[in-house]
């Protein structure tokens, strides 16, 4: 299913959530409406999950029973989503400052080795010595960590 197709892209799409308060309405959904029919569902409800303005996903709640929500719930349904949304970033930005630490450790690794390479290439009497001390400076630095 692409964006903008079934109910839960139509949620997308125009930015809001969607209600549907019986299964006939739903019936040519080519997602939510077998779903619901499988599941004997009866109320459904999409709502984007908007953080920043921009959409991290669909909200979707299916109720086997009629459901008369009145505005306190449906209030409580928005700030879930929003809530929602605003965990999904910041699951993204914790997992985005990992890998860019990850990164730059790697670099600062490259540089010391790049450096004791250098040295190496300098000055032929301590050739591979600068490497061996990097390498036991790398391995005593591993144990404290």
């Amino acid at each position: 299913m692409g964006i903008g197709e079934g109910l839960a892209g139509q949620a997308v799409m125009e930015r809001k959530s969607i209600q549907v308060a019986s299964p006939s309405e739903i019936e040519g959904d080519p997602v939510q409406g077998p779903f619901m029919a499988k599941e004997d569902a009866h109320t459904y409800y999409a709502v984007p999950l908007i953080n920043k303005g921009r959409v991290e996903g669909v909200l979707e709640i299916f109720h086997r029973e009629p459901l008369d929500a009145n505005e306190e719930w449906l209030e409580f349904l928005e700030t879930l989503a929003g809530q929602a949304a605003i965990a999904i970033d910041n699951a993204e930005l914790v997992h985005n400052m990992a890998n860019t630490n990850f990164k730059l450790i790697q670099a600062y690794d490259n540089t010391i080795k790049g450096w004791a390479h250098a040295l190496d290439l300098r000055d032929k009497e301590t050739e591979d010595h600068s490497q061996r001390v990097t390498e036991m400076t790398v391995n005593i630095a591993g144990r404290w960590a």
